[in-house]
C-alpha cells in the first residue's frame, strides 16, 4: 500500500503508537545555515519538543552548552522540569530555584521529551 507521509516541524516532539514493531525512516534537511542560531519558543505549560538541530547530549554538562551543542539545560530558567516518556510520564530532571538540576539525563539525536519551563523561555542552539 501507499506510504503515509506526515510533516513534523523542526523542534516538535511526538509519540507513535503502532500495532506491531516497525522501522520508521526520518528524512529532512537542517534548516539553519552554518553559523546560524535556532530559537525555539518555550511557552508556559507542558510542551512536547525535540532538538531542531540533530544534536544529542546531556542536560547540564559544560561540554553540552554553547554553540554546536544541545544547550538545553542552560536555556531553561529555574523551576523548569524535563519529562521523558517510558510507557508513562517520568519526571527526569527539575531545575531548582538555585539553578541546579536534580539530574543530568542524556538525550539522543531525534529524541523527544516534555519540557515545562519555570517562565516562558527560548531554547537556543547554534550550528557552527
Amino acid at each position: 500500500g501507499p506510504v503515509a507521509t506526515t510533516f513534523i516541524p523542526p523542534g516538535v516532539g511526538f509519540l507513535i503508537k503502532g500495532s506491531a514493531a516497525f522501522t520508521n525512516t526520518f528524512v529532512g534537511n537542517v534548516m539553519i545555515p552554518s553559523g546560524g542560531t535556532n530559537n525555539l519558543a518555550l511557552p508556559l505549560g507542558l510542551s512536547l519538543i525535540g532538538s531542531p538541530i540533530p544534536y544529542g547530549g546531556t542536560l547540564t554538562n559544560v561540554a553540552d552548552t554553547g554553540p554546536g551543542t544541545l544547550n538545553l539545560g542552560a536555556s531553561l530558567p529555574p523551576n523548569s522540569g524535563i519529562q521523558t516518556w517510558n510507557n508513562g510520564f517520568s519526571l527526569t530532571a527539575k531545575r531548582q530555584a538555585t539553578g541546579k538540576w536534580t539530574a543530568n539525563p542524556t538525550f539522543t539525536v531525534g529524541q523527544g521529551f516534555f519540557v515545562s519551563p519555570g517562565t516562558a523561555a527560548s531554547w537556543q542552539q547554534t550550528l557552527p
